[in-house]
């Protein structure tokens, strides 16, 4: 509508948070040793997501290792399309590792803490975020899985320095970090508001200047934070 102003934010490409320390503490999980036997995949598949590997490995999110913890990768098709992109299967460290009570307020409860005059709003939805979050050393090895580099044919074992999106844990480590950050964001000191949901933020104020104003603030403190905010 004529009032909103809408916002995509994401990691290109993704960079560590310096700023908090959540994810150090909060992904520090005990669990029993657990190995899966890596499917066979097709070169086909293998080809196709060897540039998503590459690429983490690049930036430093995917490290060699040598872990008695193992998962297999699951190359998934896009659909409609002939890309592929990499899926873990982590199952079995869902089930070994313990699970962060989540704290999530009613959406609706939260959208009605908004004042009777904010009529502006703008949307900031954080993608691929959890990236961001560091895992603890203890921690990483859990995450290990086995990857043979279609162009030489070397295997390895890889693991994440990052937290992985598919973890059961991810949205409330990212959703903790991510308001001790926001804790310097006073936004009612410029006649704005905000509220956050796991990875979504929602601004608002009662004019687009104000709006404005309070969009570029929040998009200057990701940035400050080690996010990269773009619009698309």
């Amino acid at each position: 509508s004529d009032n909103s102003l809408r916002f995509g934010w994401k990691i290109t490409p993704p960079r560590a948070r310096q700023t908090s320390s959540s994810g150090d503490n909060r992904t520090q999980t005990w669990c029993h040793t657990s190995q899966k036997a890596s499917l066979s995949t097709p070169l086909e598949a293998r080809v196709g997501i060897w540039p998503h590997i590459n690429r983490l490995q690049q930036v430093g999110i995917l490290i060699e290792c040598q872990s008695p913890w193992n998962t297999s990768i699951l190359p998934v098709k896009k659909e409609g399309g002939q890309d592929y992109r990499p899926v873990q299967d982590l199952r079995l460290v869902k089930q070994a590792a313990v699970t962060l009570h989540p704290t999530l307020p009613n959406p609706y409860t939260l959208v009605s803490l908004f004042p009777l005059n904010a009529k502006i709003y703008t949307c900031l939805d954080l993608k691929d975020a959890f990236v961001c979050i560091h895992i603890a050393l203890v921690s990483q090895p859990i995450f290990a899985f086995d990857w043979e580099d279609p162009a030489g044919g070397t295997k390895q074992q890889l693991t994440w320095t990052r937290v992985p999106q598919g973890f059961k844990n991810s949205p409330i480590i990212f959703r903790e970090a991510l308001a001790s950050d926001l804790d310097s964001f006073q936004p009612e000191r410029f006649r704005y508001w905000l509220l956050q949901y796991v990875g979504d933020l929602l601004l608002a104020a009662e004019n687009k200047e104000d709006c404005w104003k309070g969009t570029k603030a929040l998009l200057e403190l990701l940035r400050s934070s080690s996010c990269l905010a773009v619009e698309s």
